[in-house]
Order: C-alpha cells, then structure tokens, then sequence
C-alpha cells in the first residue's frame, strides 16, 4: 500500500531528494525554481511511502488551463524531457501512478493529469492499462574510446565534419551570459522563420535557464560558431547530470554552408565524454540526428482523466496552437 505526503518545495531536504540513483537534472530543486520561473504553475513535491517504509519522492506542478485543474510532471512547452518518480531500491513505479492520481485528485480536485517517468516502458504502462502516447528521442551511447565514437558515425556525417575543419571554420565554447542568450534567441528566430513559424519559448526562458542550471556547478555547455570571417553562424546549449547529457538547443544558418549542426553536436559529445558521461540525448527525432547512428528511445506519456474529452481537447489545443503560431509568424515576417 502507498501513502503519500506533501512536501513545500522550498523546504526540500537536497540531501535527501538527491540521492537517488534515478535523479535526472529535471527533478533538480534548480530546475523546479525554472519551472516556477517561466510558467505560471504551483510545485507539487510528494514524499512517497509503501508499507509505511519512505521510498521515493514525486515531481509535479499544479496549474490551470481554460479553468481546466492539471497536474503535469511535465507539461508540453514547458521545455523539459522527463520528470515522474524518483525511487529507491526496484520498486515498481505503474503501481504507483493510478493511487498517486487518487491522491492528487482528492488534494487539487484535479481533472488531468500528465507523466513521463523515463525509467516507465511502453510495456509497463500496457500492462498496467494506462493510457499513453509515445515521446521519442534519440540517444547515442558515447561510452568507450573517441576515435571509436567517431567511426560510429555515418560517412556523410564524418565527411561534413572533416569538410568543416577544412573550411576554417571555428567552433568555441562560450559563457551562458545574457549576451549569448540574446544571439542565441536572434538565430533561433531566423531558424524557426525557415519553417514560417516563431519560437515557441521567449528569451526569457533562455536567461532564466542559465541562471538556475548555473546554480548546479558545471552542468552547462554553450558553444558558438564562426565563419572564417568571425560571423557567427551556428549556437548551441547542452546540460548534463547524474549520468546523462543532453541537447537543449542548436541554431544553424542556412546561408552559410559549413556543416555546423554535425560540428556542434561532434564537439558537446566530446566535450561530454571528456568529463566522463556515458549517454547523449539528442532530444527529439529530427532527421538530421540520424548521421550520428543513434538508437531511437520510445517513452509513454501517461495522461489520466476524469473524462475522456479533456485527452481530444488536448490535442485539438496543441494543433490549434501550431496554427495560430504560422499565422503570428506570418504577420511578425511581413513587418
């Protein structure tokens, strides 16, 4: 039997609510304040205990849409991969969804819920009859030596990289000050109008991810691309914790044909390798990850309702949100 108890965030025992072997960077108490930060959303940090014996916490946040009470641990848009359960010792974490949506129904009179737990298979949540869609990524295992890593990759990719280094181009590492943020934000716009659409996150969630991933001490990694003519023509923003890296952001100009999204994605994993990380997310399926030859990872996001219409509702608002955002872009471009 599990019991839950609540927990003010701004009280979380670190030591404690660390210590897990699961933890990922976006169960932090630094990543719950950029939550807070950039969305209008309440934390919700749950003590879990079964058989009265403490063995986990929870990670969510409480809000409302359209007067609609959610619980999402994430949510869409809010820029975070996973979030769920973080648990000692191989409990098993489906038993655990269905009497924690009971207890977050009976404390926020919530009417939905989302889940992605990382460590929660496709075949878990069948077999526990939740209902789920699918989040995919890629991931590339760059664990034993580089010149290994290197030959792993496609020809074309490695030709684009070498092609890259004859070109004079060059990649360095710079400070995620608010001045990076700004070029970084100025090329993701012209990276988003390719497509006709406008960011979908300000340049504030930027500036307040620098702020809080800071706090954590060496997690974060912001590269920079020159032209041979000191132009800057490519960006990109990675974190790491706890045993993962991952990509967070990458803008390429097109105008400029130096092969940069290969170079950068070839510098932060040797940059991540170097400092002892064994797995890089490359954070969604966009094609061009594929010349790096990684493995698709498929995870469920659980939704729980109390009536099935909030699930359409959901996914009728996130087209609708794709549409008005073509519709802005074409007005902003016009200007």
């Amino acid at each position: 039997m599990y019991t839950f108890q609540l927990i003010n965030y701004k009280d979380i025992d670190a030591a404690e609510y660390n210590e897990f072997e699961d933890k990922l960077i976006f169960q932090t108490k630094e990543w719950i304040s950029f939550i807070v930060e950039t969305q209008k959303v309440t934390p919700i940090i749950i003590k879990i205990f079964g058989d009265d014996n403490y063995i986990g916490y929870y990670t969510g946040f409480f809000f409302k849409k359209f007067g609609i009470k959610i619980v999402g641990s994430p949510f869409r848009g809010w820029s975070t991969l996973y979030m769920g359960l973080n648990l000692k010792n191989n409990e098993n974490r489906v038993d655990i969804v269905i009497p924690l949506w009971n207890f977050l129904k009976k404390h926020y009179h919530i009417w939905y819920m989302e889940l992605i737990d990382r460590f929660i298979t496709a075949e878990d949540a069948e077999n526990a009859k939740l209902d789920f869609s699918f989040q995919k990524s890629y991931e590339k295992d760059i664990s034993g030596e580089e010149m290994d890593v290197f030959k792993s990759l496609s020809s074309t990719c490695k030709n684009e990289i070498h092609r890259f280094e004859r070109n004079e181009a060059i990649i360095r590492e710079v400070e995620p000050t608010q001045e990076f943020a700004e070029k970084y934000y100025n090329q993701l716009k012209i990276v988003f109008g390719y497509q006709n659409l406008i960011p979908s996150y300000d340049l504030k969630r930027v500036q307040k991810l620098f702020e809080y991933i800071k706090e954590i001490g060496g997690a974060l990694y912001c590269t920079e691309v020159l032209s041979p003519n000191g132009i800057s023509i490519g960006t990109q923003i990675g974190f790491a914790y706890n045993n993962y890296c991952y990509l967070w952001g990458l803008t390429v100009i097109r105008d400029e044909q130096y092969y940069q999204s290969n170079t950068l994605l070839w510098d932060a994993i040797k940059h991540w390798k170097a400092l002892g990380y064994n797995t890089y997310d490359m954070v969604g399926e966009r094609e061009y990850k594929l010349k790096f030859h990684p493995y698709e990872i498929v995870i469920p996001r659980i939704t729980i309702y109390r009536f099935k219409i909030l699930n359409r509702l959901r996914d009728s608002a996130q087209k609708l949100y794709w549409k008005a955002n073509k519709l802005k872009a074409k007005i902003t471009l016009k200007k």
